[in-house]
């Protein structure tokens, strides 16, 4: 990487950590409207949905890696043909 690239994907970063996003901007509307139980609530539900999407994901990771691992899959160009009933 350039040091051009490198401050690029720096100032990057910096902006997308500075300005809030959607959830940001329903946690505060919803603490101001409903309080802070309300919003502390809403931050459980965020969070517990983007580890589930994590645990998810690792899931899949997890069950591709252990097919790959298995005996070698047969292709089905491979097989013999079927005979046409």
């Amino acid at each position: 990487m350039t040091p051009g690239n490198i401050v690029a994907l720096l100032g990057t970063t910096l902006v997308l950590a500075i300005v809030p996003g959607p959830s940001d901007i329903a946690v505060v509307a919803r603490s101001v409207a409903s309080g802070f139980t309300s919003a502390l609530f809403m931050i459980v539900g965020i969070v517990a949905t983007c580890c589930s999407a994590d645990s998810a994901g690792l899931a899949m990771q997890a069950g591709v890696a252990r097919r790959t691992t298995d005996a070698p899959r047969r292709c089905p160009a491979d097989l013999p043909p079927q005979p046409v009933r």
